[in-house]
């Protein structure tokens, strides 16, 4: 049963989960960031090196497009690991972009949880008073 100390108690483990969240969605903000830019730069650097690649062969399109794929930089990375790394990255945003949404949903069931205990208290307080002057619903 429900009683001022239990609601109190409920309630300020409740604020501190929600505080705790808030830190890990800032900092999970900052690593989307993060990430993003990582992204950005490897496709940059995947897109470049095969432009460069694809620019260098004669013939075909379709022949052309495949040498690039098989291509190297002047620095001697297969540009198929330099397609490999954009992909991942852009992978890694993907996954954080979600954890951002399960982190957002976590806090938005804090909120409700603590409308509730809040609900609960009003509802308490209510009988208390109801009980000094000794109506009866």
């Amino acid at each position: 049963m429900a009683n001022p100390a239990t609601i109190s108690a409920r309630l300020d483990a409740l604020d501190a989960a929600l505080n705790q969240g808030n830190r890990e969605l800032r900092e999970a903000v900052k690593e989307y960031g993060r990430l993003g830019e990582a992204a950005a730069a490897a496709e940059s650097v995947y897109k470049v090196a095969y432009a460069r690649a694809y620019l260098s062969f004669d013939g075909p399109e379709h022949i052309r497009a495949q040498v690039a794929m098989l291509a190297e930089t002047p620095e001697g990375v297969p540009l198929s690991e330099l397609r490999l790394e954009m992909k991942i990255s852009a992978h890694l945003v993907d996954t954080q972009k979600e954890a951002l949404f399960s982190l957002r949903e976590g806090l938005r069931r804090l909120h409700a949880q603590i409308d509730t205990q809040r609900t609960l208290a009003a509802n308490m307080r209510s009988e208390i008073e109801l009980g000094k002057t000794g109506h009866r619903p």
